[in-house]
């Protein structure tokens, strides 16, 4: 053997860059690159298939459903446990209910052939909690139990848990779940508040950095009994998650909810907060000292998307105000996502629209269906707090609820508003930092309010 071939750095390096499908050759050279082939090869799967074709073609009855004929020996669980021990990600996909996809999980399905259909999830997650150095998963409810094995598996940092379908094995825990200790990033799917309460209030301790909540749509029902299941929810929430840890939150599903700002309060506990995302179509009432009073909690805040639709006439919004307020309390704001009322100006100059406080960070603004009336005067001031901002976001305009809410001429006058604002920013740019663009423009309000 040639002596490169035996430094182990030059042997990863070149199983690392093999491609796929020669892999298995690799490993059949020799002893020496047998296992950093094997590695690489099993590090992250596209389905469970290589388990199933490591074992005994005669494990399995494939006639009508995938079971197993006879319990795995100790042989057999060694083969298993040599591959299984490699592996870093599993992608399955989530089908109506668990049983449909026994099939592909079969290898991980250890009950025998008379076992009732609702035992397949606790076996299931037994294996799953042998894989450890698992890092990503998907999967569906798997029950206590199932739940209770995926808690364990300390190298997992990825978690995408659909809680939208109820385990046929479910049972009533009277104990505490440990919790999700070592995720970096954890995505819950529920079909109902209740179900969402539930699973949160039996958890110990939530230590994730980033947590993406979805809803399913058909659970709203009454906006004010969805508000109060809201903030139910998110008192929860702030209870058993890492406050200290936790820096990214996702409010996705809250589709055509009517709320106030109070529901969201309990999320002040975040105090390190970088990025708060509701659901853009959850019409939210804002006040200026309801807004101050809720980022007050986040000065590390970067990422803000908390309305981009509101229910004209019925909601209440904040003003350019508040919107300076927000700035001098989130310095590191970069991106912002709000309705506000861009027809009281009163009190603003619009020469010097902060007095003297701007953000040289944010980059990428949505005003959604902000109320406007003078576009000159809206992109003075967006020029002056934000340096830096080309243009107003309007993707939201071509989207819903604002396709439905509104008749298409109304919208349409609506968005040539907001272009006439983005027109005149482009004009600022182009005028450069010496501002003569934005002076020309300011010399003629004044005239023009003089007349």
């Amino acid at each position: 053997m040639h002596a490169a071939l035996r430094n182990l750095e030059v042997i990863h390096a070149v199983s690392s860059h093999a491609e796929h499908g020669t892999l298995p050759a690799l490993a059949s050279v020799c002893r020496a690159f047998r296992s950093p082939a094997l590695d690489v090869l099993w590090r992250d799967l596209l389905s469970v298939e290589p388990f199933v074709k490591c074992l005994p073609t005669d494990l399995f009855d494939k006639d009508h459903v995938w079971k197993l004929q006879k319990p795995l020996d100790n042989k057999m669980w060694d083969t298993l446990f040599k591959y299984t021990s490699r592996v870093h990600s599993i992608t399955v996909k989530q089908t109506s209910h668990p049983s449909a996809i026994i099939g592909p999980l079969s290898l991980i399905m250890l009950s025998y052939p008379s076992a009732p259909e609702d035992v397949s999830s606790p076996f299931i997650a037994q294996s799953i909690s042998q894989l450890h150095n698992l890092r990503t998963l998907r999967l569906w409810d798997l029950g206590n139990t199932g739940i209770d094995h995926i808690m364990q598996l300390q190298a997992l940092r990825t978690l995408h848990l659909d809680l939208r379908i109820l385990s046929a094995g479910e049972r009533k825990s009277h104990l505490p779940f440990p919790g999700f200790h070592y995720l970096h990033y954890l995505r819950l799917n529920f079909g109902a508040f209740e179900r969402a309460m539930d699973f949160l209030s039996s958890l110990q301790v939530v230590r994730s950095k980033e947590i993406e909540l979805v809803f399913a749509s058909q659970i709203v029902e009454s906006s004010e009994s969805v508000s109060t299941s809201l903030f139910q929810f998110l008192a929860i929430l702030s209870k058993i998650c890492d406050n200290e840890k936790l820096e990214r939150l996702s409010l996705v599903g809250l589709r055509n909810i009517h709320t106030q700002l109070a529901v969201f309060m309990p999320l002040r506990a975040f105090r390190n907060l970088i990025e708060l995302e509701v659901e853009k179509s959850c019409s939210t009432s804002i006040s200026d000292k309801e807004l101050c009073r809720l980022v007050r909690a986040w000065p590390r805040l970067q990422a803000l998307k908390i309305s981009c639709y509101i229910v004209i006439g019925t909601t209440a919004v904040p003003t350019f105000h508040g919107l300076l307020r927000l700035v001098r309390l989130c310095p590191s704001l970069t991106s912002l996502s709000l309705v506000i009322d861009a027809t009281k100006l009163e009190g603003i100059n619009l020469r010097s629209p902060g007095g003297g406080n701007f953000s040289t960070c944010l980059k990428d603004l949505t005003l959604g269906n902000s109320i406007i009336s003078s576009p000159l005067n809206v992109a003075l001031i967006l020029s002056g707090l934000f340096p830096y901002l080309e243009q107003v976001n309007l993707d939201c305009w071509d989207t819903a609820p604002m396709n439905s809410s509104r008749s298409v001429l109304h919208k349409y006058l609506e968005m040539e508003k907001w272009e006439s604002v983005n027109s005149f920013l482009h004009g600022f740019s182009i005028g450069g930092a010496s501002g003569a663009v934005i002076g020309f423009w300011q010399t003629k309000l004044e005239w023009l309010y003089l007349m």
